[in-house]
C-alpha cells in the first residue's frame, strides 16, 4: 500500500516551488500545491490531520494522532476520517 507522510507535502511545496520558481515553469509548483490542497480537504471535523496517507486511496493512515481513537491502541490505523 503506498503511503505518504504529511510531512512530505510540505516539503515538495517548498521545493517544487523553488524549482518551478528557477525554471519558470509553474506546473511544479501546481502539483505540489494541488498535493497540499488534497490532504487540506481530508481534515478531520476538528481540522487536524493525520501523520500519513495511502496515495492511493486517500485515506489517513494514522488515525491515532487526528484523536479518532482517544482510546485506542497506537497501533490503530486505516480509518477514513
Amino acid at each position: 500500500m503506498p503511503e505518504n507522510f504529511v510531512a512530505e507535502v510540505g516539503t515538495n511545496l517548498a521545493e517544487l516551488g523553488m524549482l518551478a520558481r528557477l525554471t519558470g515553469d509553474e506546473r511544479y509548483f501546481q502539483v505540489a500545491k494541488r498535493a497540499a490542497q488534497a490532504v487540506y480537504e481530508r481534515r478531520s471535523p476538528l481540522d487536524l490531520i493525520a501523520t500519513s496517507i495511502d496515495i492511493e486511496s486517500g485515506r489517513w493512515r494514522s488515525a491515532v494522532s487526528v484523536g479518532l481513537f482517544s482510546n485506542a491502541p497506537a497501533s490503530t490505523t486505516s480509518t477514513t476520517i
